[in-house]
């Protein structure tokens, strides 16, 4: 079984692999349930920590819920200024790709060459609603998209053959 589909990546799906690796990653280093448990005892701190009557220690616990507001909203904003800056300097982003995948390889073809990658040569593979991220290396990864497909059971049935052929390479987390 052979598949082949083509199609070119906007700055929009390039943002959403980006978004997708930032989560990835923070899933990896928090599991939910240490998120659970870092909100609910700094809220329980905060929260005892109000009730008392020093007005010098809400000021500075106002402080710190500020400043990591504005430090996370400053993230944000740079971050995707600094991925809007990679995906232009980085014009093999942009470029319209040929992909062939079979059992043994996947062809990625584009204007300035061809990457052939082996079973070997995939770092991982994930998944996303509408997005399969072919990893070559850990935080670089070719991106194909549903829109690329005719019909949205080739999309299913190649997801299901990348899951059954590439078994090893594909994490489910």
């Amino acid at each position: 079984m052979e598949y082949k589909i083509s199609g070119q990546i906007s700055y929009d799906d390039f943002m959403q692999f980006q978004q997708f690796n930032l989560k990835s990653a923070i899933n990896k280093l928090f599991p939910w349930w240490q998120k659970l448990l870092i909100f609910v005892f700094l809220g329980i701190y905060f929260i005892n920590e109000l009730r008392k009557d020093n007005n010098l220690q809400k000021i500075v616990i106002f402080i710190i819920i500020i400043s990591l507001l504005i430090f996370f909203s400053l993230i944000i904003y740079y971050s995707k200024r600094l991925y809007k800056k990679q995906f232009n300097i980085d014009k093999s982003n942009a470029l319209y790709c040929n992909y062939t995948i079979n059992e043994n390889s996947i062809i990625i073809e584009f204007e300035d060459g061809i990457i052939s990658l082996s079973k070997n040569d995939i770092h991982k593979i994930l998944f996303d609603k509408d997005s399969i991220y072919i990893y070559r290396y850990p935080n670089i990864a070719k991106i194909i998209k549903k829109r690329f497909f005719v019909d949205e059971d080739e999309y299913t049935n190649l997801l299901l053959f990348i899951k059954e052929k590439y078994a090893e390479k594909v994490n489910n987390k």
